[in-house]
């Protein structure tokens, strides 16, 4: 069901009386079949997070909250736009628990709260003359509250977003010490590879596998260093929403304790403009780090390109084939030095075995 749909505003024909009575009384029952449904599913939290205790008090308040509405009579007061907003709430509080949202699940129970004992109150002979004006200032404060929860939902999933990022940092990190540490001592060990990396382009044109292997090590770890570098800026980023989101729920709560006071359209244009304008500029932030991404993905093809255009494989072929020979002559000189030096060793035992027999 599309609940942000119950908030467009569309011209509705005048109803009568009757048709009233009967929508809320029709709306009435669907809250309290929704409650009966949170309530009875006891909402089970399976992170872990919530306390015992504060289950309990999630029970026994959505089971008054329950009570109060099956209690609930029929209203002269057209409270279908109220119950909407209500029913809007209800249907994210079972996840705001599942899942130790526990904030979320305070703030929903909040508007909950309010809808349930306030916004539907009855109205007194006194305000009969007034009474649309009575339901816009209600169904504007639960708007509030609606406001105050959608922002709390996104800053569960900017957490959850973090957390997830910071064990990417942490295996990123881990895998970049392990890569730049090797890198270092085959460089260490092999400066004769490293130097033909560095006269590449300039009087030779050959390049062996190893220095191959140690130029792939260096990609490598410019990759992971890249890649530790955009999850941090993305997490910079999210951090600042989550700031920024919060930052606004504190807004909105201070208005609304404020002597009770609704907060007035000018400060909610502000605070949409200040989110559109922060949105904006996170979706700027996106799209570079995007770009980053694709920059780097274009650095990675165009060096496998280069070193699989056929000249590369041939000169690495041919240089392979140049270093393995060179490796057979090293093994058989070292090979005579070893023969030499048992010539050397044998024709000493003999010399001095002829001494003794003198």
């Amino acid at each position: 069901m599309a609940f942000l749909d119950l908030f467009k505003k569309e011209q509705q024909p005048q109803r009568t009386d009757r048709e009233t009575v009967s929508d809320v009384r029709s709306s009435t029952q669907q809250i309290a079949m929704k409650l009966a449904q949170i309530r009875f599913a006891e909402s089970a939290d399976i992170s872990g997070r919530i306390s015992p205790e504060k289950m309990d008090w999630y029970r026994r308040t959505i089971g008054g909250l329950t009570s109060q509405i099956d209690r609930a009579q029929v209203l002269r007061l057209d409270t279908t736009e109220i119950d909407r907003r209500i029913l809007y709430l209800t249907e994210y509080l079972p996840d705001a628990i599942r899942y130790g949202n526990e904030e979320t699940a305070d703030r929903i129970i909040k508007g909950m709260t309010y809808g349930i004992t306030r916004a539907r109150r009855d109205i007194g002979e006194k305000d009969m003359d007034r009474p649309s004006d009575i339901v816009e200032k209600r169904v504007r404060r639960l708007d509030m509250h609606r406001d105050i929860v959608e922002l709390s939902r996104k800053i569960d999933e900017l957490t959850r977003s973090m957390t997830q990022q910071e064990k990417m940092l942490e295996k990123y990190k881990a895998d970049y010490e392990v890569c730049r540490e090797d890198l270092k001592k085959i460089s260490v060990r092999r400066p004769d590879l490293v130097r033909e990396i560095d006269e590449l382009g300039f009087g030779s044109n050959q390049l062996s596998a190893g220095a191959r292997g140690i130029d792939t090590a260096r990609v490598k770890v410019i990759q992971l260093s890249d890649s530790i570098e955009n999850l941090e800026r993305q997490k910079a980023t999210n951090e600042a929403a989550l700031q920024q989101n919060m930052s606004t729920i504190r807004t909105l709560e201070n208005q609304m304790t404020q002597a009770d006071a609704l907060v007035d359209e000018q400060t909610l244009d502000h605070i949409r403009k200040q989110q559109e304008q922060f949105q904006s500029e996170m979706l700027k932030l996106e799209h570079q780090i995007d770009e980053m991404e694709r920059l780097n993905k274009d650095f990675t093809r165009s060096l496998d390109a280069m070193y699989s255009s056929p000249e590369m494989v041939d000169r690495i072929i041919r240089h392979a084939m140049e270093y393995e020979e060179l490796e057979r002559k090293e093994a058989s000189k070292e090979a005579g030095i070893r023969e030499g030096l048992e010539n050397e060793a044998t024709l000493e035992a003999q010399e001095n075995e002829a001494m003794l027999n003198m």
